[in-house]
């Protein structure tokens, strides 16, 4: 679980702060290295914010900004709008599992519109008889600012708290530490580990799950020289950003070999090494805008240095890629090379799968190019450009993050790029009609004719839609969207005969 975080995505790698130690009693200690010897004067351009609440030795955490609001309407996205219209017509008919989805989704509908920020600060994992991994005592945390105004982010908790306890399963009760006040929530039904709590800490409102996990967040605000944004190596990283970050993740890459090692067969460090990180110890990501271009760059921590890579240019002046992307729309040109980048991203899966899994995809795939008279990597991605173009044109109706329109451009053999693809498609779209014939189910994978387009249902939702030029693999949310962007840039994506 914890890997199939760390591989997004589409990829993120990792940092992490000094570990501070603990006594027997689970107090902390002093960090072993002293924060004041570190120059604060020279704050990072996102040095204040949720991050410094944040325990230093968190494995994984996600800090977030609202994205800039919509120039032309003023809205954020409406996907609150959406849910509170399902919550009207189905509220009675909704089971508890429902009910709780949706009220996630409401709650990261309310988060996403405030700065905040997402930390799994531990994790216990163990194998299962399957040979996979069980996640156990989790530790997360989610601090939002909301400038001291807690009012709407309570009523949230408190309408979730209605719907889905009772006083049969549930205890409420009040704690304080430190001065600070919190609720916390325990319900038989839920696992042992599973103390959810939330209060008010300085201007943030802080929701927790784990045991003990709420006051460890109040003792790092309280001593925030032990806090991820006063980590000695992640701090002068952020000092490097030439602008405020809407996404900065941080990883720990030592710490996740170290819980998943052992209970796995070493599969973290081969996830790892398949992304040609075996030795990365900590990564530091960041992305943000430009104007309408995204930029996102990484700081990688070796054993002997730091390594930075600029993975998007927002000023790029690549004339014939600028070209598809529509006026006005938000958009990325990420240095990519996708020769490689697939090949690692299949490698770090499986990587995380038992030998007999990866054997058998090897010899299965194998099978398939034998079959049908192709090499994948010989007459697709060989001839791969090392640059994407992604934007979000046609924007989504509820405006929902990652709806973009995706081109990789094809550098030689374009003939060859495509007729392959449609192999492969033709061959994937066969082999479903058996199995979907055979366990009675929908084939997903579906082709329009009249307009040369790819896309995939899942009952009558259609999905991801694709297609191919002389010059482009042009990828979007869905056939329409992608029917839309083929007509509005007509002129500059290649020739579709």
């Amino acid at each position: 679980m914890l890997l199939r975080a760390a591989a997004l995505t589409a990829t993120v790698l990792t940092v992490l702060a000094w570990y501070a130690p603990r006594t027997p009693d689970g107090q902390e200690t002093a960090p072993a290295t002293d924060p004041a010897s570190i120059d604060w004067s020279t704050q990072p351009r996102s040095a204040a914010g949720p991050f410094d609440l944040v325990p230093a030795e968190a494995l994984l955490a996600w800090r977030g900004q609202p994205l800039p609001a919509d120039e032309e309407t003023g809205q954020q996205s409406a996907l609150d709008v959406g849910i509170r219209m399902l919550q009207k017509l189905l509220g009675g008919q909704l089971d508890p599992g429902a009910k709780m989805t949706l009220r996630l989704l409401e709650g990261m509908g309310a988060m996403i519109r405030h700065p905040f920020a997402f930390a799994l600060v531990d994790v216990d994992t163990t194998p299962t008889a399957a040979g996979n991994v069980k996640g156990d005592d989790f530790e997360i945390a989610i601090i939002i600012d909301v400038d001291g105004d807690i009012g709407p982010m309570m009523q949230l908790v408190q309408r979730a708290v209605r719907e889905l306890t009772d006083e049969t399963n549930a205890t409420l009760k009040g704690h304080e530490t430190g001065g600070l006040r919190y609720a916390e929530l325990r319900d038989k039904r839920l696992p042992d580990w599973c103390h959810i709590a939330w209060g008010q800490i300085d201007r943030y409102f802080v929701l927790t799950f784990g045991r003990g996990v709420w006051a460890e967040i109040a003792a790092t605000a309280r001593d925030r020289d032990r806090s991820l944004g006063r980590d000695k190596w992640l701090h002068p990283q952020r000092a490097k950003l030439t602008h405020m970050p809407l996404i900065e993740i941080v990883l720990d890459a030592d710490g996740v070999r170290e819980k998943l090692d052992s209970s796995t067969r070493r599969r973290a460090s081969a996830f790892f090494r398949a992304w040609g990180a075996g030795k990365t110890e900590r990564v530091f990501w960041a992305m943000g805008f430009v104007d309408r271009a995204v930029y996102c760059e990484a700081f990688f921590k070796q054993p002997d240095e730091t390594v930075q890579r600029l993975y998007a240019d927002p000023v790029s002046k690549d004339a014939e890629l600028l070209a598809t992307i529509p006026d006005e729309a938000r958009y990325a040109i990420f240095k990519i090379a996708l020769r490689q980048f697939f090949p690692r991203l299949f490698g770090s899966y499986y990587a995380t799968r038992s030998a007999h899994d990866r054997d058998e995809a090897i010899e299965g795939w194998a099978r398939i190019q034998q079959e049908h008279g192709f090499d994948a990597e010989r007459d697709i991605l060989a001839n791969l450009g090392n640059r994407v173009v992604s934007h979000n044109y046609p924007r989504h109706p509820l405006n929902l993050p990652m709806m973009v329109t995706t081109l990789a451009p094809i550098e030689r053999n374009a003939r060859k790029v495509r007729d392959t693809i449609e192999t492969m498609c033709t061959a994937w779209r066969d082999h479903m009609d058996t199995l979907s014939e055979r366990d009675n189910y929908e084939n997903p994978v579906n082709y329009d004719e009249d307009d040369r387009i790819w896309y995939l249902t899942f009952g009558p939702l259609e999905a991801l839609a694709w297609t191919v030029t002389d010059k482009y693999i042009i990828t979007s949310w869905s056939p329409d969207a992608l029917r839309m962007f083929l007509e509005e840039k007509a002129d500059a994506i290649g020739n579709r005969d």
